[in-house]
């Protein structure tokens, strides 16, 4: 009896070192592990739980940090599955340890997101788009039914309104090919490109003009602006005649105005200047009609206001710058006449155009607007469209006009060069 106790108590004994042991052993295995590196944290590296899911191993994955927030977003699919994942401000911050079994050492990847994924398939979260655009169309019908029974007057009169203009698409099929002919037989006569330009050119006001031309004094032939047999009637032997200032400016159209009375005084011998003196009359005519051109009811009116120049004369202004109301287009005794929007920029075109040959193809805005009765932006809009370009003055032309210092700076003119460059005609909507 006593023998069996001793071997009890041995057996204990052992059993109680041996797990003394093991324990001391494990223990020891813990102590060994080292930290051989600690990694400076990165915005790349994230831990992403996917749940029961198996990811496939070619699967690629990005990990971005939204500025704003500071949140780790993490984005990656395969062919059929796509996985976003985001963590939360200061929430999912871990330190990850990848342990060395080999050299019993560890590193440390400190302040790594840790990323719940949520997963969505492809196919079903493409498909659901058909549904959303139903419900859309069925919360529109649902809207209308609750205007109709419950809005104002106004809103039930737009839902009318609108389900009377909406066309039913099924409807139009089988007329479909009857819709294509008769649009196609509707716009067969429709203009082309080219002729819609060309109808805008013959809208210019400006007079005949050739854009080829290399000289600037070929731009606006003489005749285009002054038919020739204009020109012929034009009678200046009894200007040359007198000599009194006063009594040459009584006989000239316009001769009061600062910008004829100026010229008029220079031209004086009928050896060199007559032909200037006749583009000077015939820039009289212009100027007198386009001053007085509310005046001109009638053609004798409006010769008389002219000083009755050759009626050949009055006639060719009456036919290019008047509207006739009455027997044929103003020419009879009770015919009268107006002068349109159209017709006056036409007017003021030609007389520019004259003026500019006259003062070597150049304008100063300031005066000739005053003479003409313009703002100064209308008559830049006028010698624009005549193809000339608008400057400030400078030094050397300054000098020759005899401008003062203080005016420079704000005094514009307007010079033609060849080639001619005019602005583009832009066809303008009508008004309803």
């Amino acid at each position: 009896m006593a023998e069996k106790e001793s071997k009890k108590r041995r057996r204990d004994s052992e059993g109680k070192h041996s797990h003394s042991k093991k324990k001391s052993s494990s223990n020891s295995e813990v102590d060994s592990v080292t930290v051989s590196k600690v990694h400076v944290p990165s915005q790349k590296l994230a831990v992403a739980s996917f749940g029961a899911i198996k990811v496939p191993t070619e699967t690629e994955f990005q990990v971005y940090r939204n500025k704003a927030s500071g949140n780790v977003l993490l984005h990656g699919e395969d062919e059929t599955i796509e996985y976003e994942g985001e963590t939360h401000g200061d929430e999912g911050q871990f330190v990850v340890a990848l342990y060395d079994a080999d050299n019993k050492s560890v590193e440390l990847y400190p302040q790594t997101a840790f990323v719940d994924v949520s997963t969505a398939v492809k196919a079903k979260k493409y498909a659901s788009v058909q549904d959303i655009k139903s419900r859309d169309v069925t919360r529109m019908e649902q809207r209308n039914k609750l205007g109709e029974s419950f809005g104002t007057r106004k809103a039930r009169r737009a839902i009318f309104d609108l389900k009377n203009n909406q066309i039913d698409a099924t409807a139009l099929a089988d007329i479909q090919s009857d819709i294509v002919s008769s649009v196609t037989v509707s716009t067969a006569n429709l203009p082309s490109q080219e002729q819609v330009q060309a109808k805008l050119e013959e809208g210019r006001p400006i007079p005949p003009h050739n854009a080829e031309a290399e000289n600037v004094e070929d731009i606006y032939p003489l005749y285009g602006i002054v038919p020739a047999r204009e020109w012929k009637a034009i009678r200046v032997d009894a200007l040359f005649a007198t000599e009194d200032a006063t009594t040459r400016q009584e006989l000239f159209p316009a001769g009061s105005s600062p910008y004829i009375s100026k010229r008029l005084a220079q031209l004086t011998d009928p050896a060199l200047h007559t032909e200037r003196l006749q583009l000077l009359y015939y820039i009289g005519l212009l100027l007198s009609t386009y001053l007085q051109r509310r005046a001109a009811s009638h053609k004798n009116d409006l010769a008389e206001l002219l000083l009755h120049p050759a009626d050949v004369i009055v006639r060719g202004i009456v036919d290019r710058f008047f509207v006739g109301v009455g027997t044929q287009a103003g020419r009879g005794k009770s015919a009268r006449l107006t002068m349109d929007g159209a017709r006056e920029s036409r007017i003021l075109c030609y007389l520019l155009a004259l003026m500019l040959r006259y003062d070597g193809y150049m304008v100063e805005i300031p005066p000739t607007a005053v003479v003409l009765g313009l703002k100064p932006s209308r008559l830049s809009e006028l010698l624009r469209q005549l193809g000339c370009s608008i400057t400030n003055v400078g030094v050397r032309d300054a000098e020759d006009l005899g401008l003062d210092k203080a005016d420079i700076p704000s005094y514009k003119i307007a010079k033609l060069r060849a080639p001619l460059k005019l602005p583009e005609m832009v066809r303008r909507a009508r008004r309803g």
